[in-house]
This record gives structure tokens, C-alpha cells and sequence, in this order.
């Protein structure tokens, strides 16, 4: 027998059984609409175990690749270069601020090297480019697309 004549079959018999309880307990039950009642009822249930027959688990754990970040991989510094390709004036204290903020991630991140509390240790590891970036005041030139090329260059490579 297919599902849906089984399904047809069980439907039939649970109004068959309603109709018959009804009817002993001498409520005057209305077949007809009985049976409608019945087939939506069936009809639903039916959709949802087909629907959940359906349903496969999902994976929320997704996989992801635990070698370290190349050149050009961190998405903000992607972010970092479409903002600047759009907005090319952009104020230098606040990209200032954000190439320092990318510079300690990137120390802590690839080298286990926090800036403040080894300051000496993250020296030798900047360089003396990057080092005097995030000691003193922006550069005047930080804007200039080349200048800035080769800061975010020098921070893709920590």
C-alpha cells in the first residue's frame, strides 16, 4: 500500500471513530463536515512529515583554515584598501588609529607579542618603519596611496 493510501486509510478510520463516538454519546454529529474537518487536519499532518522527512541536520560548525593569515588575507586590511580607494581623503588620525589598532592585532595574533606589554620585543619585530608609526603622530604623507601601500605591505608581512 503507498503513503498516501495509508494516509487515507488512517484518516477514514479516525473520522469512522469520531463519528461513531459522537454519535453513542448522542451529540447528532454532521458526517459531511466532520469529514472535512478531518481531511485538513489529515492533509496538514501530512505536508509537515513529508516536510520533516525532508529536513537533513545542519552543521553550524564551520571549517576553517587555522595556518596563518598571508599576504593579503586579513579582510580588514581588504576593507581597509576599498575604503580608501573610494574615500582617498580620508582624515590621517583615524587611519592612523586604525593601522595602529591592525598592527598590535597582527603582533598578537601571528607573533603572541603584545605591544605594551613588551614594547622592546615588538620593536624588533616592527622595524623601525612601523615602530616609529605607532609611537609618534601620524605622518603628514599617511594618505598618499604609496605611502600607505607600503605601510600596509610591511603590516600584511608580521
Amino acid at each position: 500500500m503507498t503513503r498516501w493510501r495509508r494516509r487515507a486509510v488512517v484518516i477514514g478510520v479516525a473520522w469512522l471513530i469520531t463519528v461513531a463516538s459522537l454519535a453513542a454519546a448522542q451529540m447528532r454529529p454532521s458526517p459531511i463536515p466532520l469529514a472535512g474537518i478531518a481531511f485538513a487536519i489529515g492533509a496538514a499532518i501530512s505536508v509537515l512529515v513529508d516536510l520533516a522527512d525532508l529536513a537533513e541536520p545542519v552543521s553550524w560548525h564551520a571549517m576553517r583554515d587555522s595556518g596563518g593569515l598571508g599576504r593579503g588575507a586579513d579582510p580588514r586590511l581588504r576593507t581597509l584598501h576599498r575604503q580608501l580607494v573610494r574615500a582617498p581623503g580620508r582624515d590621517s588620525e583615524g587611519l592612523h588609529a586604525l593601522l595602529i589598532r591592525l598592527i598590535d592585532d597582527r603582533l598578537l595574533a601571528e607573533h603572541s607579542i603584545d605591544r605594551a606589554a613588551d614594547p622592546q620585543r615588538a620593536s624588533e619585530m616592527l622595524g623601525p618603519d612601523l615602530t616609529t608609526l605607532v609611537a609618534g603622530k601620524p605622518p603628514r604623507n599617511l594618505t598618499n596611496p604609496e605611502v600607505l601601500a607600503t605601510i600596509l605591505s610591511r603590516i600584511e608581512a608580521l
